[in-house]
């Protein structure tokens, strides 16, 4: 039921892994269940580390990483983490 949210409320990250499972094999169920196991890696995660759901932690982290950078380089590292 979690994952079900996740994407009825249109949370980013888990709607896009989604929508990029759907479209690779076409079923609703299995992309669910992928969405399931990314909520459940990112509550341990938490858990573990005693922190709390950042939205937004992929987007802070690119602009740290732009201003740590010289300016030629932090475009290419953010592209590069974006792809991963």
């Amino acid at each position: 039921m979690p994952a079900f949210n996740m994407i009825k409320f249109k949370q980013t990250p888990f709607i896009d892994l989604y929508k990029r499972t759907f479209e690779k094999h076409g079923l609703k169920m299995k992309s669910y269940v992928a969405v399931q196991k990314k909520l459940l890696v990112l509550i341990y995660a938490l858990w573990k580390n005693n922190a709390t759901y950042d939205i937004d932690y992929k987007n802070k982290y690119t602009r740290e990483l732009e201003q740590a950078l010289p300016l030629g380089l932090a475009s290419t590292e953010a592209t590069l983490t974006n792809a991963v």
